[in-house]
Order: C-alpha cells, then structure tokens, then sequence
C-alpha cells in the first residue's frame, strides 16, 4: 500500500511539474507574440505620430518589453 501511494505522488509530481513547465513556455510564448506584433505595428508609424504618443523610434523596443513583461530591459 506504501508503494502504491509513494507512485501516484511521484506521478502526480512529475504531472504537476510538467503542467507547470507548459503554462510558462505557453506563456512565455504568447509575450513573445504580442512583444513581436506590437514591436512590428509600432514601426509602421511615422515618427510624427510616435511623437504624439510620447515615443520615438529609439524607444519602442523598451517601452513594449516594459508594457508586455512589466519589467524594464
């Protein structure tokens, strides 16, 4: 009976462990969709218009990866 108890717990470990290696790497993988769109809609503006919106070319990058991961580069 141990051994049966110590197996589902080490299943249910490595599942676990496992579920929470896919909800970072699919995480991680939608930021780096919406970092790589975003980037991508931005450099299509003119720089009057980034101007407008307080930005400038040099700042996209920074001022994307701020707003998509919350955290300065």
């Amino acid at each position: 009976m141990t051994t049966s108890s110590i197996s589902r717990n080490a299943y249910s470990n490595v599942a676990s462990t496992m579920w929470v290696w896919f909800k970072k790497t699919s995480n991680h993988m939608s930021n780096m969709r919406k970092f790589r769109k975003t980037v991508s809609e931005l450099n299509k503006l003119s720089p009057h218009i980034l101007e407008d919106i307080g930005m400038s070319e040099a700042t996209i990058d920074s001022v994307v990866y701020h707003h998509v991961y919350g955290k300065k580069r």
